[in-house]
């Protein structure tokens, strides 16, 4: 089950909304995530009125990714890919996993956070040989009628992917 609860008057209500799109983070010595790191908030009390109380319950991401996969026909196992919002070191674990109890012969399970970024570290990288002198990455402008994104929109997906490719290779950023 997951919550989320929100007290106090209107007039705090606006403030909390205020700081939290100002404050730092604690890692730059602000406070934000705070909870992050051990810290006792026992002095706070909190007496107002709850504002927002929402209450739900969801199916996980990888528990509906393996009710798709039981029902793919055999033709469809050939070929599967599924994008989740698990660290590598899981995703890997279910595409061992699901290889073997479902009988999927050419599995990739790629992360769904920054897709691009996670295929280019996690797939690519590795495959750059050693002697490359420059990697040339092009993107589509970001050019949707209506939207909020930038067009640079597809090079941030991506970022810092030219620091990784070069702590990975000898291949400069500038490059």
């Amino acid at each position: 089950e997951n919550i989320i609860k929100v007290n106090g008057s209107k007039e705090e209500c606006a403030q909390l909304i205020d700081w939290l799109s100002n404050e730092k983070t604690w890692k730059e010595d602000g406070v934000l995530g705070s909870w992050e790191r051990p810290f006792l908030y026992a002095h706070l009390t909190n007496e107002n009125i709850i504002l927002i109380e929402e209450n739900w319950q969801d199916q996980s991401e990888v528990d509906i990714a393996e009710e798709h996969i039981k029902m793919l026909s055999e033709e469809e196992k050939e070929n599967v890919v599924i994008y989740l919002s698990e660290p590598l070191s899981n995703r890997t674990c279910l595409k061992e996993k699901w290889e073997k109890n479902y009988g999927i012969q050419n599995l990739v399970v790629r992360s769904s956070f920054k897709p691009a970024f996670h295929w280019l570290k996690e797939e690519i990288i590795e495959k750059i040989p050693q002697n490359t002198k420059q990697v040339v990455i092009k993107v589509k402008e970001h050019d949707v009628e209506g939207s909020l994104e930038l067009p640079i929109r597809w090079i941030q997906e991506i970022y810092p992917i030219d620091l990784i490719i070069e702590k990975a290779t000898s291949i400069h950023s500038d490059n």
